[in-house]
C-alpha cells in the first residue's frame, strides 16, 4: 500500500491573550480514566454517528469517578512553522516520553489526567468544522498507542495460563503432534502436507522483508488445527471452527475509517467446510490480527496500537461483545491479546520456530475452538436475530423500519426480578471506544405473546408497537458492592418515575425496565460485572491487574427522542430548551437530583400532536446526577461534556455545584449552537467557521478552556464581540436569549463578571502594631496574626464571582426560568403567526384552482 499523503500545512491560528487564572486549590477529582475521558471528549467530535455524546449517554459519558487531582501543565505556545494539528501531535509523542514539548514552553513530565486532555484537546466537535477521514484516523490511532503505553499489561502471565490450562490436553497434545510429524517429513495426509511447506518457511525465518507472506503462514497454522479439530469432535460437544479470511490489509465495508486490518478470523460451524471465508464486514468478524515484519518492542507496540484501533470497530459493530480477542503476529513470534474494558492483557510471545511456542497457539486455537461463547466475549443476554426468525416476530411492516440485523435483548428489572426482552429496531450508537463504559444506545419493542397492544402479524404477534430506548453500559462503581453505590441511574430513575407517575403534563425520560445483566452459571444468576469476566483469570486477577470494578447496567425508557439538530427553526429549539429546564427544576427540587451534564446531546426533541407547539423537550441521562444535600447542592466532582461544562467543573473547583452549573452549560450549548447551525442545513463550511473564538472551548487542557470561557463571560462588551456577534445572522431570538441568560448568569448584582479579581490591595493589609491593647506580647500570638493576615491576604487577593453567586442561588434561578418562559412564549406566538399565514396562503390556493376549474 502507497504510504498516505501528509495533510497540507495550514495557517496556525490566532489565539487571543487572556488573563491567567489564579492558582487552583488542590484536592478535588479527575476524570473517571483516560479511556473514559478520550471517549466523552470525542464527543466533541461526532455524537451522532456513534462516536460518543449520544442520546441517553453520559456520554460519554461519565466524568465524575474522582481521585485525587493533578495541576494542569502550562500550554505550550504553537509555533510559526506548525500547524496546531501538528503541534498538538508532536506534544502527544513528546509527553509519551515523559516531557513536555521542545516546540514551545511547558513543564516537563505531564500526569496521565492532562495527557487524556492533551489527547482530547486534539478532537474537534462535530457541529464546529469537519475533519478529513485522514485526521479521525489519526487521532483514533494516537488514542490507540495511549492505550498501549499507558493501558497495557504485557507479558500477561494469566493470559497464557488461561488457554493453556483450559483447552483439551488430549486434542492439544493430539493436534501438537501431528503437526511436529509433519514438520518432520511426514506427508501422509495429503490434506495436511500441504501446509508442511509454509511451516518451514516461517519457522526459517527471525525477520521478513515485508509482512505479507506472514498473513499465509498465519492462515495456514489455523486451517491446519482447525482441520484437527474437525476431525475429533464428538457430537455431544459444542465445539466450532476458528477459520481466517480470504481477504488481508482490506477494508471492511461496514468500517467507519480508513484503516485496514491484516488478517480477520471467523467463528463458524463445526460441520462447516474447512477453508478461508469471505469475511468483508466487521460485524462477522470473531477477532483481528496484526502482522509486523520484525520482532521488536517498536514494532509490537505498533502492531497492538493497530490492533486496538481496528478492534473498535467490532465493538462498534457487534452489540453482544462483553469483551474481545485478538492477536499480532511479530515475525514469528504470536502474542495473544484480550482487550477488556480498562486494561489490555498481552500474553509472553509464543515462538513458532519453537515446539513449545507452536503448541502454545494450539491451545489458544483449541480454546476458541470449545470454550463458552461467554469466554469468547460474547454476551448471553443479547442474541442475533435469523433473519427468519425475525420475520415471524416483526413482519414486514415492522422490519422494513429495522437495522438488517436485529438483536433480541434481555432487561432485568432487579426491582420488580422480572425479565423483559426486546427486539432491537435500530441502534442509535454502539460502543466506539475500545475501553471505557462501552455505552450503546438501541430503540427497540419489546416482545411478547400476541395481544391488543402488539403489532398484529401472519405469525402470531410479538412485538410492542411502542418503542423504547435501551441504554447498555459499563458503569464503573467505587465499591463491589453495588449499593453503596450513590450514582446508580437506575435508582435515580426509579426516584424521578416514582415522583412524576400520576403527572400526565410531565414529560420526561421514563423508567420501563432495567437493572444489573444477570448471567446463567451453573443454574444460579449472578451479576455481570469486572469480576464475571475476570474469573476466568483466577479469583484475584482483578487486584493482581489493578483493574477496577465496573458493573454492566441495561435500562430501558421512554419515550424515545430525537436528536435536537432535528428542529426545524430556532422557535422550536427555543421550546424544546425551555421544556427540559423546567424538567430540571423539577427533577432537582422535587427529587433532589441534580443532572450535571446539560449537553446537546442530552436534550431531545419529541414530537407530539397534543403539544400546541408540536414539539416537546425530553431532558435524557442521569449518568453523571446525583442525589444533593438539603441545599439542593452537591459534591465538588468535575462531571459533563468538556465543552459545555460550567467554569467551576472545567477548574474542578472545590465549591459544591449547583443548579447555576447546568444553566451555565444551557448557554454554552445555545451559543455553539447558534454558531454552527441548528440543523443540518443550517452547517457552515469549514473556512467559515475555524477561527471563531468559541472554537477554545474545546481545544487545548482544561486551563486553557477555563481561560477562555471566563474572558469570554466576563462582560457584556466581551461576550459579544467574541460569541454572539459570531451566531449566524438568522438566529435573531436566539441571540436574545443568550444575551438575556448571560446576564442572568454573569453580569447580575450577585455576580459581576467571570474574572477573578483583587478586592483588596496587599498593602492595605497591614500587621497590627506590636503595642496595640489587644495584641498578647506572646510569641504564638504573633504567629497567630501572622498567618490570619496570610489569610485574610489570600482571601482578598482572590476574589472569585462564580463562588460568590452561589449565594444566590434562588434567586438567580428564578430569574432564569422567567427568562426562559417569557422566550417560549414569544417562540410559540411566532410559530402560530407561522401556523396562520400557512393555513391563510393554502385556503388562498385552493380558492384560486378553484376558480380557475
Amino acid at each position: 500500500m502507497p504510504p498516505r499523503k501528509p495533510r497540507n500545512a495550514s495557517q496556525p491560528a490566532n489565539r487571543p491573550v487572556t488573563r491567567s487564572m489564579a492558582k487552583k486549590s488542590s484536592g478535588a477529582s479527575q476524570l473517571e480514566d483516560e479511556a473514559d475521558l478520550a471517549r466523552r471528549t470525542a464527543q466533541l467530535v461526532v455524537h451522532e454517528d456513534g462516536a460518543e455524546q449520544i442520546p441517553g449517554q453520559s456520554s460519554a459519558t461519565s466524568a465524575s469517578q474522582t481521585s485525587p487531582r493533578q495541576k494542569s501543565p502550562t500550554r505550550a505556545a504553537v509555533p510559526q512553522n506548525m500547524t496546531p494539528m501538528k503541534h498538538r501531535q508532536q506534544c502527544y509523542k513528546d509527553m509519551i516520553k515523559g516531557k513536555r514539548s521542545s516546540h514551545g514552553t511547558g513543564k516537563s513530565g505531564s500526569q496521565d489526567t492532562n495527557s487524556a486532555y492533551l489527547y482530547s484537546g486534539t478532537a474537534r466537535h462535530a457541529d464546529s468544522y469537519r475533519r478529513s477521514q485522514k485526521e479521525t484516523d489519526d487521532l483514533a490511532l494516537a488514542h490507540a498507542k495511549y492505550i498501549v503505553d499507558r493501558r497495557t499489561q504485557k507479558d500477561a502471565a494469566q493470559v497464557l495460563a488461561l488457554f493453556s490450562s483450559a483447552a483439551d490436553s488430549d486434542t492439544v497434545d493430539s493436534i501438537a503432534a501431528r503437526m511436529e510429524s509433519v514438520l518432520g517429513g511426514d506427508l501422509s495426509d495429503p490434506e495436511l502436507a500441504e501446509y508442511a511447506g509454509q511451516f518451514r518457511e516461517w519457522l526459517a525465518h527471525s525477520s521478513f522483508s515485508t509482512e505479507r507472506p506472514i498473513y499465509g503462514y498465519c492462515e495456514a497454522f489455523v486451517l491446519f488445527v482447525a482441520r484437527l479439530i474437525k476431525s475429533r469432535h464428538r457430537r455431544d460437544a459444542d465445539w466450532r471452527l476458528v477459520l481466517p479470511g480470504e481477504c488481508n490489509d482490506f477494508k471492511p465495508i461496514d468500517s467507519n475509517s480508513n484503516r485496514q486490518p491484516d488478517m480477520c478470523f471467523q467463528l463458524d460451524a463445526i460441520d462447516s467446510n474447512v477453508g478461508t471465508r469471505n469475511i468483508q464486514r466487521y460485524i462477522d468478524t470473531f477477532a483481528i490480527a496484526e502482522a509486523k515484519r520484525l520482532d521488536t518492542r517498536a514494532e509490537g507496540d505498533k502492531a497492538l496500537a493497530q490492533l486496538v484501533d481496528n478492534s473498535t470497530n467490532i465493538y462498534l459493530a457487534q452489540l453482544d461483545r462483553r469483551f474481545l480477542w485478538g492477536l499480532t503476529v511479530c515475525a514469528s513470534s504470536v502474542y495473544a491479546a484480550l482487550m477488556i474494558h480498562d486494561k489490555v492483557l498481552v500474553s509472553p510471545a509464543m515462538d513458532i520456530r519453537k515446539a513449545e511456542g507452536r503448541k502454545q497457539f494450539i491451545s489458544l486455537l483449541v480454546y476458541w475452538s470449545m470454550c463458552t461463547q461467554e469466554r469468547l466475549g460474547y454476551d448471553p443476554t443479547i442474541r442475533r436475530c435469523e433473519p427468519g426468525e425475525l420475520q415471524s416476530m416483526t413482519g414486514d411492516s415492522v422490519q422494513d423500519e429495522m437495522d438488517s440485523i436485529a438483536y433480541e435483548i434481555d432487561c432485568y428489572d432487579d426491582k420488580e426480578c422480572q425479565w423483559h426482552t426486546y427486539v432491537s429496531v435500530r441502534t442509535i450508537a454502539g460502543a466506539s471506544r475500545c475501553m471505557g463504559r462501552h455505552t450503546r444506545t438501541i430503540i427497540a419493542r419489546r416482545k411478547h405473546e400476541a395481544g391488543a397492544s402488539a403489532i398484529s402479524t401472519p405469525a402470531g404477534a410479538s412485538v410492542d408497537a411502542q418503542e423504547v430506548v435501551i441504554k447498555d453500559a459499563w458503569a464503573r462503581t467505587s465499591t463491589d458492592a453495588d449499593k453503596d453505590d450513590t450514582r446508580n441511574e437506575i435508582e435515580l430513575l426509579r426516584i424521578v418515575r416514582n415522583t412524576f407517575a400520576w403527572d400526565e403534563s410531565m414529560v420526561y425520560s421514563k423508567l420501563e425496565a432495567g437493572g444489573t445483566v444477570q448471567l446463567k452459571r451453573d443454574g444460579v444468576y449472578v451479576d455481570d460485572t469486572t469480576a464475571a469476566v475476570l474469573d476466568m483469570l483466577g479469583s484475584d486477577a482483578r487486584e493482581q491487574l489493578d483493574i477496577p470494578y465496573r458493573v454492566h447496567r441495561r435500562i430501558a425508557t421512554s419515550p424515545v427522542g430525537h436528536d435536537i439538530k432535528t428542529v426545524k427553526n430556532e422557535e422550536e429549539l427555543i421550546i424544546v430548551l425551555a421544556e427540559a429546564m423546567h424538567c430540571h427544576n423539577r427533577i432537582l427540587n422535587e427529587c433532589g437530583i441534580l443532572h450535571r451534564d446539560i449537553s446537546t446531546g442530552n436534550i431531545l426533541v419529541v414530537r407530539s400532536d397534543s403539544a400546541p407547539s408540536g414539539v416537546h423537550g425530553l431532558l435524557i441521562d442521569l449518568d453523571s446526577a446525583i442525589q444533593t444535600d438539603a441545599n439542593l447542592k452537591a459534591p465538588a466532582e468535575r462531571s459533563g461534556t468538556p465543552v459545555f461544562m460550567s467554569i467551576a467543573n472545567v477548574e474542578d473547583l472545590t465549591e459544591d455545584r449547583t443548579a447555576l452549573d447546568d444553566w451555565e452549560s444551557l448557554l454554552y450549548v445555545i451559543c455553539w449552537l447558534a454558531t454552527f447551525g441548528i440543523k443540518s442545513d443550517d452547517r457552515l463550511v469549514d473556512a467559515q467557521t475555524k477561527r471563531r473564538p468559541i472554537h477554545l472551548w474545546s481545544e487545548g487542557d482544561m486551563d486553557d478552556i477555563a481561560n477562555h470561557k471566563r474572558t469570554h463571560m466576563d462582560s457584556s462588551k466581551s461576550f459579544g464581540n467574541n460569541i454572539t456577534s459570531k451566531f449566524q445572522g438568522r438566529y435573531k431570538l436566539l441571540k436574545n436569549l443568550a444575551v438575556n441568560l448571560h446576564e442572568a448568569l454573569f453580569l447580575n448584582e450577585e455576580c459581576l463578571g467571570a474574572l477573578r479579581s483583587l478586592s483588596t490591595s496587599n498593602e492595605d493589609i497591614t500587621k497590627p502594631n506590636a503595642g496595640d491593647s489587644d495584641i498578647s506580647d506572646s510569641d504564638d500570638s504573633d504567629e497567630d496574626t501572622e498567618s490570619s493576615i496570610e489569610e485574610e491576604a489570600a482571601a482578598s487577593y482572590d476574589l472569585d464571582p462564580l463562588v460568590e453567586r452561589c449565594k444566590y442561588v434562588d434567586s438567580i434561578v428564578d430569574k432564569l426560568l422567567g427568562i426562559m418562559d417569557s422566550m417560549k412564549a414569544e417562540a410559540e406566538r411566532r410559530l402560530s403567526k407561522k401556523a396562520t399565514a400557512k393555513e391563510r396562503r393554502s385556503r388562498e390556493k385552493a380558492a384560486d384552482k378553484k376558480h380557475l376549474v
